[in-house]
């Protein structure tokens, strides 16, 4: 059975009833299958401190600032919950893939943290903002004038384009490319996917073996990738400026470790966007008002020009605008856990590490 289903010993804790025969495990595979309508379900009917399965301290909800204060302040006593959703065989393509930051803690967070640098300097931004300009054009002329289309849909292969651009230099206008571009989709597809946190068991034609299949072919692709970009040469996107600076740093990440950190990228950095991408357009035209001020400062700022990087700061509204979509609807309601590394007391109550 993976870690990631603790057993620990029980406390009395406020929390809904284990499935009859499945036991906790069915209640946390119900939690993440929509964890926006479970975290407010629970919150709403038990409290701030609540056991996703009753008096079950394997996982536990803690709500309110108060709360998270005490343990995300608290980098000692809390670390990164480390393991997987689903359980990953040594070496495995998916085991590969969980080597990145949100897995790691101490020395080896800190190293790889710096390591992850190189791609988020302002210079690297800049490169990375005429490849959104550039992407976003040939989408826009690809819309209709007319009619209504699925504004998601579209944002989710603007931000898809986006990060194959800027994460590996990839261009969807060739093949391969889009066959790469469809297997991280897959992927991200698996990640959470309920059946196969149910049933992890690697038989033809369940969903865990498709899960650890297309990790597999991943990791297959990635390797590639980061070969051709040695042999070929390097380019401005994420991945080329990881290899550079592993290569040229005596600490640098071994291959592996380069595969889970662009993965964590391809993660962090897709979904979101198109999500906040949606939310925003749509919080904008439900106030047309803002809407109209918003034009009208883009308009303003740029003088029919192509935007840049160096245009943001002359654009506070629109900067607020996103803000505060994160701050209504935020594109990742939860995604990054912590385990005690000690019993600690929390809300009145001492729980297990």
């Amino acid at each position: 059975m993976s870690k990631f289903f603790l057993n620990l010993p029980r406390v009395p804790l406020p929390g809904p009833r284990a499935a009859p025969l499945i036991g906790s495990r069915a209640n946390v595979v119900r939690f993440f299958a929509d964890p926006v309508r479970s975290m407010l379900r629970l919150h709403r009917d038990y409290g701030e401190l609540v056991a996703i399965s009753r008096d079950d301290p394997g996982w536990v909800l803690a709500v309110g600032p108060t709360l998270n204060q005490q343990i995300l302040s608290d980098i000692n006593g809390f670390h990164n919950f480390a393991e997987s959703p689903l359980p990953a065989p040594a070496g495995s393509g998916a085991d590969l893939l969980n080597l990145n930051l949100i897995a790691q803690n101490g020395a080896l967070y800190r190293r790889n943290r710096r390591l992850m640098m190189p791609p988020f300097t302002r210079d690297k931004l800049t490169d990375y903002g005429e490849v959104m300009i550039e992407v976003a054009s040939r989408r826009l002329e690809a819309w209709p004038q007319r009619g209504r289309f699925d504004l998601r849909q579209e944002m989710v292969l603007l931000s898809l384009q986006v990060a194959m651009s800027c994460l590996f230099g990839i261009d969807l206008k060739n093949r391969d490319a889009q066959e790469f571009a469809g297997l991280c989709m897959r992927y991200l597809g698996l990640v959470f996917s309920p059946g196969a946190m149910l049933f992890p068991v690697a038989l033809p034609g369940t969903p865990y073996r498709r899960y650890l299949d297309t990790c597999d072919d991943l990791v297959t692709q990635l390797r590639r990738l980061i070969v051709r970009k040695r042999e070929e040469g390097m380019g401005k996107d994420a991945l080329s400026a990881l290899i550079r600076a592993s290569d040229e740093d005596p600490e640098g990440m071994t291959e592996d470790e380069l595969v889970g950190q662009i993965d964590l990228l391809l993660i962090a950095g897709h979904e979101t966007t198109a999500m906040t991408l949606t939310w925003s357009l749509l919080l904008l035209a439900a106030h047309p008002a803002w809407q109209e001020a918003v034009v009208d400062e883009i308009t303003g700022a740029l003088q029919g020009a192509a935007p840049t990087v160096a245009d943001l700061p002359r654009m506070p509204l629109l900067g607020r605008v996103v803000d505060e979509t994160l701050r209504l609807l935020p594109p990742t309601p939860l995604l990054f856990f912590r385990r005690g590394t000690r019993d600690f007391d929390l809300a009145e109550r001492r729980l297990p590490a």
